[in-house]
């Protein structure tokens, strides 16, 4: 049983311990807003956060990485889906109907038709999975991918996007001539990755979902233990019988063959102090116990034994106890007959001095009945609780 309850005890605390469920999803959920936005990922509207003043700065070129859409999904989004002026119009890379123009491109502009491209995004991209672990990291590979492969016709890495058909990738100034596109870059020279930030916040969001997956499944495993050992401990009070140890004193004489007697003196006679409370009526009431009223005794103890109240005190103390009477050693029985058979006074509650027990005879004071049993049980949960 103690066993059991230290198991339950063990999952109990892990459950609790593993109790920061809706921590653990703010932290996917912080990671993917600052991919999403960029910057702590508050913004309802996502903004060019990099610094620039037209599309190129901020999108990109051959050469180096497009200021905003290395910090945001939503900037890189706006550089691949929104409309310009003149041969930057009308662009449809995203969906059917040309998005929105982006008029402005300076530091800190919203950026323009986000809900129509959220929208939009939404009825013609796939069904969207839930963000598990695993979708994330897909996700994650599945871009990382996307910018090391070869785009144009001079092979130039680190875009996403691609420029005009039969050109070589130039400039993300969103023109559809000559190379220049609507995309966005992701470099630190000619060819060489330099991954954005939010690559980085996507594989943290991966990296909680992870952590959350595996603490409910814990916790599920936890929930699970449990059950079952509440299961098991529900069966403990169909048990008949419990072996406990007996207290290796529980049999042995006294140390001093007058302790015992002493001993019953003592509680006769705080009996007669306790129920006397010093008034000789009271105490009148307690001759059959032995107590005898004295006037001049001690505050509290007018109410004494008498001396043949503690005679019959040594007597009662002399008596011998219940099982086996001295001298009788029941394991000297090999047979069930002769064992039952040993004379005696049988203690309280059983029917011989001896019992067979085990294929052996022995003492029957030493049986623990169930009521017994039980107590003990109780006794080991407020042991392990407390």
């Amino acid at each position: 049983v103690n066993k059991t309850v230290e198991k339950l005890l063990v999952a109990a605390n892990k459950l609790a311990g593993d109790g920061g469920d809706t921590a653990d999803k703010e932290k996917i959920t912080t990671a993917l807003k600052k991919a999403a936005y960029g910057g702590a990922g508050t913004d309802r509207v996502p903004k060019l956060l990099g610094a620039g003043n037209d599309r190129q700065q901020h999108c990109g070129t051959a050469n180096s990485a497009g200021a905003s859409a290395t910090i945001s999904v939503a900037a890189t989004i706006a550089c691949l889906c929104s409309s310009g002026s003149g041969s930057a119009g009308s662009n449809t890379g995203c969906y059917t109907t040309a998005t929105e123009t982006q008029a402005a491109w300076n530091t800190g502009t919203d950026i323009a038709d986000w809900e129509a491209i959220k929208t939009k995004c939404r009825t013609e991209a796939p069904t969207v999975k839930s963000a598990t672990a695993e979708t994330l990291k897909e996700l994650t590979r599945a871009l990382t991918a996307l910018i090391y492969e070869p785009k144009g016709t001079n092979g130039n890495i680190g875009y996403i996007g691609n420029p005009a058909s039969g050109s070589a990738a130039g400039n993300c100034d969103g023109n559809h001539a000559a190379g220049a596109t609507a995309c966005a870059t992701f470099t630190s020279a000619a060819n060489t990755i330099a991954l954005p930030a939010w690559i980085g916040e996507l594989e943290n969001a991966a990296r909680e979902a992870e952590e959350y997956e595996r603490a409910a499944q814990a916790t599920a495993a936890a929930e699970a233990t449990i059950e079952a050992l509440n299961e098991t401990l529900e069966s403990t009070p169909h048990l008949t019988t419990l072996s406990v140890p007996i207290a290796p004193t529980a049999n042995k004489s006294p140390a001093h063959p007058g302790d015992t007697s002493k001993l019953k003196q003592q509680e006769a006679e705080k009996e007669c102090n306790t129920k006397g409370e010093d008034k000789q009526d009271e105490c009148d009431k307690l001759k059959p116990q032995g107590c005898v009223f004295n006037p001049k005794g001690d505050e509290g103890k007018k109410c004494t034994l008498s001396e043949e109240g503690k005679k019959e005190a040594v007597k009662g103390a002399e008596k011998p106890t219940e099982g086996a009477k001295p001298g009788v050693n029941c394991s000297t029985h090999t047979t069930k007959e002769t064992c039952e058979a040993v004379p005696g006074t049988p203690p309280t509650g059983k029917a011989k001095v001896c019992g067979w027990i085990e294929d052996k005879c022995k003492d029957s004071s030493i049986l623990v009945n169930k009521h017994f049993a039980l107590s003990v049980v109780s006794a080991a949960f407020v042991a392990l609780l407390f």
